[in-house]
């Protein structure tokens, strides 16, 4: 069988369509082909946004018809062939390039006269030829000749042409302006493009004087010349980025200068200007030397993209000069960012006089249009707030920062340009009212400018809302969203931080000492304000004026620490203060570098998280540091900051909050702003700074860690005190139970369980660590609902089981119980009760400000009366008192119904002898314990990670 090659042509012309087909009759028949439809068809015009790829959809329907009988064509599969096939115009060999054809093939079981339509991606910026032929190969059955019956073929094609245009190469516009209109010899001519492609970019701009080809000017929208006398003309062909090309050519003549026309001068203050700047432009109007007065003056601005505006001037003054002021206005930007332009000023001198004619003179000048951008915003309080578990926080009634960032960076480079004056607004929502609304104006530069805001908002959920620009003076409104920034956050309400400083062995007896030790405490206690995330109605410091000197019977400095730090403990969990012991400088209680002590800071591991010891004239720092361990921060030596950053810390950096004002302490400007000139590095008062010889601040991490410490509500607690000896021996003193805050423990060598009666863990942690002697432990924990016993653990050995009994003690306050008038010895008494029988131990408090702060008067007696001397104490008549009583684990207390009154002629604080002795009883009783107990077992090797090498001096 012979086989038939066809070519296929379809091809799309521009002003419409040519085709021609011929027909081979058959003998038995005939066949023909046709393109009837072409989607989009030939002409039409093709939007740019819809082309895909570089290339468009274009659908082609094929029809074609065969008369010869279906007995007649030769095979079934392949006796029947349709073939379009495609031809691109190359410009570059003036010739047609063909593509790859689409070939139809059919037998005389499966042809059919039904049309079929194609589909191709086409690109819309070329020429192309289709054409579709149609073969067919049949036979007449007759052998004419050899052992094979005879074939034969009819042929049929169809031509067509197709040319699309573009969108935007309809829509590219070349124009320019000519400035003046009727220029004269000497002067100088403007040529500004005013070209538009809305579908494109114009990327190139030739110029062309007179036929030839301006190289001098190459790719400038805008130049200017003098020209000679007589007729000229100008053309200007833009081409933009897919290629598309414009022209326009304008004629023009220059003519001589009139020889009655007044000589106009003009100049304008700078040559840069931005949006809403004013231009201010001088000239003089002078004829043969002599100024001329009344002379009206008219500015003809012509901005880049082809608008004018006409701005009317003054008259001149007497000595015939003037002074023209124009605002520029908002513009469309050409550009994101957009680029200078280059506008036309035309200043029009027209004397009043008829012998003298109007003159005419023009300059130019670069217009930078305002591009603003919104960078960031970033909310500060005290450091840069925190983000917990997705959340963002910041404390309530405590003042916060935001800084924003926006710029102006079309400006880089023209040191010279003004700076925009930019509104930013900040609105703030809770619940869908408006708490706070403020606008500020800020002047933008090139690079980053700040704006900063404060505010102080009490507890909620906040939406933030910051609009650069709201009133659109710089921006159009459709870049309105991009200079808009939110934020939702919530204003948490933190617990109560309240400071009780005790001087121990240090004489207050004088009021030099007094004063002395007063500022010693409202330094630390400023510190502790400036950098702790709680509001000032949150923090209460306050501190006892006489001071403790309890009978340490004991050699070594490590025994004592621990004495004091129980003592001070049970005493911090009565008064619910963190009680901050103040010890002399001397070298008996501090070693080397040495200036304040946590129990969990310093080996040997004592767990006592209510109190700490800090040096009398210890930097500011230093008791903000010794809490931050009791809250959780950096707990164990080789936890320190200045372990894990050597030798200070953590370097504070980013931003800050500070005396109401925000500060970025990475930049160093910033920096001496915030801590003065000198100001070195800024480290976190969680490292060390021996001293004081660098600014302390907070970082970022330890500002997040002691957030989330103190800012959950109040809960059941319990608080645990006791001793574990080497041999595992657990010797317990009272415990209370109550509502308050738990302690932050959760590494060491013991456990301390809280379980239900059917021996679920309801909550469990690690405290302590390896013990040469003894441990010695006073914390808070909390006391989950449905708790039957409290289990003291090593591993999985259980060293004790504490199981509180069902009832809790029941007091009932006696003397005095509100109303009473107290002068001198008095005696306090009360009844207790306790249904299970157990032995109750009574704590008495006392207030002067009816219950803000509270106290110890008496510690842990066994009596149900006790007497106190009033002697000593200030007048007032806001007391109360309060006796807390525990059967060893189940607490209840009885305050005084209402307050007393205490009339006293001094005003010293309240007589704490008692607390002195009741102190040393309590390290009797431990040095006593000690003694008694004996050593039963061998050294344990330590299973906590080991120490690192001595740390440097720290506080």
């Amino acid at each position: 069988m012979k086989k038939i090659t066809l070519a296929v042509f379809v091809i799309f012309i521009l002003m419409g369509q040519t085709f021609s087909f011929v027909v081979e009759p058959a003998e038995a028949g005939g066949c023909s082909v046709s393109i009837i439809n072409v989607n989009p068809p030939s002409g039409a015009t093709i939007d740019d946004a819809d082309v895909k790829f570089g290339k468009i959809s274009v659908d082609i329907t094929i029809s074609w018809s065969v008369s010869i009988p279906l007995e007649n064509i030769t095979g079934y599969d392949s006796g029947f062939v349709v073939i379009l096939e495609k031809a691109v115009w190359d410009e570059t060999k003036n010739d047609w390039q063909y593509l790859s054809p689409t070939i139809y093939t059919a037998g005389k079981t499966t042809i059919s006269n039904s049309p079929k339509t194609l589909t191709f991606g086409f690109d819309p910026t070329k020429k192309y030829l289709l054409n579709a032929t149609i073969g067919v190969e049949y036979g007449d059955g007759q052998f004419d000749s050899g052992l094979l019956p005879d074939f034969k073929y009819c042929n049929s094609y169809f031509e067509y042409i197709l040319d699309y245009h573009m969108k935007s190469e309809l829509l590219l516009d070349a124009s320019f302006t000519i400035t003046p209109e009727s220029p004269t010899i000497n002067a100088d001519v403007y040529f500004m493009s005013t070209s538009t492609s809305p579908n494109s970019n114009i990327i190139e701009n030739k110029w062309y004087l007179d036929g030839k080809y301006l190289q001098a000017v190459g790719n400038s929208e805008t130049w200017n010349s003098k020209l000679s006398k007589g007729t000229h003309t100008v053309e200007l062909t833009v081409t933009d980025n897919l290629g598309y090309t414009d022209t326009e050519s304008k004629t023009f003549t220059v003519r001589d200068i009139t020889v009655n026309k007044p000589i106009l001068t003009v100049s304008t203050d700078k040559t840069t200007y931005i949006t809403h700047e004013k231009i201010i432009v001088n000239g003089k109007v002078t004829f043969g030397g002599t100024p001329l007065s009344h002379v009206d003056v008219n500015l003809k601005i012509q901005q880049q993209n082809g608008k004018v505006n006409i701005w009317p001037g003054p008259l001149t003054e007497s000595d015939g000069t003037f002074k023209v002021e124009y605002e520029v206005p908002t513009t469309t930007l050409n550009t994101v960012p957009p680029n200078p332009e280059t506008w036309i000023i035309e200043v029009t001198a027209n004397p009043a006089e008829a012998e003298y004619g109007a003159v005419k003179e023009s300059l130019t000048v670069q217009i930078l249009p305002v591009y603003l951008k919104l960078h960031s915003i970033h909310l500060v309080q005290v450091a840069e707030v925190p983000v917990i578990k997705g959340t963002t926080y910041i404390a309530a009634d405590r003042e916060a920062g935001l800084r924003v960032l926006v710029s102006c960076p079309n400006l880089k480079g023209y040191t010279n340009a003004a700076k925009p004056l930019v509104t930013i607004s900040l609105n703030i929502e809770g619940n869908g009212v408006t708490v706070k609304q403020v606008q500020k104006k800020a002047t933008i530069g090139a690079d980053y400018s700040a704006v900063d805001f404060t505010f102080t908002l009490s507890k909620g959920t906040y939406f933030l809302n910051i609009q650069v620009d709201p009133y659109n003076e710089f921006m159009d409104t459709i870049y309105s969203q991009e200079l808009n920034m939110n934020h939702f956050f919530t204003s948490k309400e933190m617990k109560t931080l309240k400071i009780e400083y005790v001087p121990l062995y240090i004489q207050l007896n004088s009021n030099e000492k007094l004063s002395e030790f007063d500022s010693f405490c409202v330094e630390h206690s400023n510190f502790i304000k400036n950098v702790y995330p709680v509001p000032d109605s949150k923090l209460k410091c306050y501190e006892v004026t006489e001071t403790l000197s309890p009978v340490l019977l004991t050699p070594t400095l490590s025994l004592q620490r621990w004495l004091l730090l129980k003592a001070l403990s049970l005493r911090s969990y009565l008064t619910a203060d963190k009680v901050v012991g103040v010890l002399p400088a001397d070298t008996g209680w501090w070693g080397p570098g040495e200036e304040g002590y946590s129990s969990w800071s310093v080996p040997p591991f004592f767990y006592y998280t209510r109190s700490v010891l800090v040096k009398y004239g210890s930097n500011e720092g230093v008791t903000a540091h010794e809490i931050g361990h009791t809250l959780g921060l950096n707990r164990f030596p080789w936890n320190e900051e200045y372990v894990t950053d050597p030798f200070f810390g953590k370097e504070v950096n980013g931003l800050i909050l500070k005396e109401g004002q925000i500060f970025n302490v990475t930049n160093e400007d910033e920096k001496v702003q915030a801590f003065g000139v000198g100001t070195g590095k800024v480290y976190c008062f969680m490292g060390n700074n021996p001293g004081g010889l660098s600014p302390s601040w907070v970082c970022n991490k330890t500002f997040s860690e002691l957030f989330e410490s103190l800012m959950d509500p109040p809960e059941k607690i319990v608080y645990v005190s006791g001793v574990i000896y080497e041999n595992d021996t657990v010797l317990l003193d009272n415990w209370y139970i109550g509502k308050g805050e738990p302690d932050p423990i959760d590494v060491g060598t013991y456990t301390i369980q809280c379980v239900s009666s059917t021996r679920n863990v309801l909550y469990s942690t690690n405290f302590g660590g390896e013990i040469e002697d003894f441990l010695g432990f006073g914390f808070v924990i909390p006391c989950p609902e449905g708790t039957t016993s409290v289990l003291i653990k090593r591993g999985e050995q259980i060293l004790k089981e504490v199981q509180p009994s069902k009832n809790f003690p029941i007091v009932d306050l006696q003397f005095p119980n509100g109303g009473e008038i107290l002068n001198g010895k008095e005696v306090f008494s009360w009844n207790g009760n306790d249904y299970d029988g157990d032995q109750l131990a009574y704590s008495v408090l006392c207030s002067s400000n009816k219950g803000e702060t509270w106290t110890v008067i008496e510690v842990e007696l066994n009596e149900t009366s006790c007497e106190v001397d009033f002697s000593g104490c200030p007048e007032g008549n806001q007391y109360l008192i309060r006796v807390i009583a525990t059967d060893g684990f189940n607490t209840g207390e009885d305050t005084s119904e209402t307050t007393f009154t205490v009339n006293s002629n001094n005003n010293s604080s309240i007589d704490i002898l008692s607390i002195v002795g009741i102190i040393a009883v309590i390290i009797l009783g431990v040095i006593l314990s000690v003694l008694i107990i004996r050593r039963r077992s061998k050294k344990s090797k330590i299973l906590l990670p080991p120490p690192p090498p001595p740390p440097p001096p720290q506080y």
